[in-house]
């Protein structure tokens, strides 16, 4: 049932790391931030904390901000559970 998740996950680390190269952040020398307006339930966020930091080694620092307030719960208990790092914020953009 989370195919499909999977899969746009994926593709969205794909394009980041497109992005990232075009602009050089991967050499920046300095962590990278990242806000995610909108983060829902966090799934793309928590995915680009890991890629940045784990897998790429780029110091980043990730918030998500979403105005729902049970989603950003569930997303910092996510973000515990993984070990934490990613950030987020209840909030209007």
């Amino acid at each position: 049932t989370m195919r499909a998740k999977f899969t746009q996950i994926n593709e969205f680390l794909k394009q980041l790391r497109h992005a990232l190269d075009a602009a050089g952040l991967t050499r920046l020398g300095r962590p990278v931030e990242i806000l995610d307006c909108g983060c829902g339930s966090s799934y793309l966020t928590l995915a680009a904390h890991h890629y940045l930091n784990t897998v790429l080694g780029i110091p980043a620092r990730v918030v998500g901000v979403d105005v729902n307030d049970e989603l950003i719960r569930k997303s910092v208990e996510r973000a515990d559970n993984l070990g934490g790092g990613a950030n987020f914020t209840c909030g209007p953009i």
